[in-house]
């Protein structure tokens, strides 16, 4: 039996699956209008980042579903991959004012995402049902 903490991670990851999947494709609709703005980063790399994103998430979510022994360790390391992506991001690509008064707020957020789903991922009863 799938352990409940197993499906609140696998609805966490399908979120960001969906948030990713939507960046993407609103990228691609503005493709034309994203490439006169003064952006730091191309809009191909937006897209291409939320494209990746998005499929890792899928690919994850869906191995820790069928609980798969490997998607454990491989979605602690994909959340952890992807925060760090976004801080890195945060720190050498933006350029909007804003950033830095909601880096307290994305801060909290991001520990929070990964305690969680490092907490629930890393407990016994989810072991026993990865069989690890």
């Amino acid at each position: 039996m799938r352990p409940r903490s197993i499906t609140f991670v696998c609805i966490i990851l399908l979120g960001l699956f969906a948030f990713n999947v939507l960046g993407a494709f609103n990228t691609f609709q503005r493709l034309e209008f994203l490439s006169t703005l003064p952006l730091a980063a191309p809009p191909l790399y937006l897209l291409a980042r939320d494209a990746f994103w998005a499929a890792v998430f899928f690919i994850v979510s869906l191995s820790l579903w069928n609980l798969r022994g490997w998607a454990r360790w491989a979605t602690i390391l994909a959340v952890a991959v992807y925060v760090a992506h976004g801080w890195a991001e945060r720190l050498l690509l933006a350029q909007a004012e804003y950033v830095s008064v909601t880096r307290g707020w994305v801060l909290c957020v991001d520990v929070t995402l990964l305690a969680v789903v490092a907490w629930a991922l890393l407990r016994r009863k989810t072991a026993q049902a990865l069989k690890v």
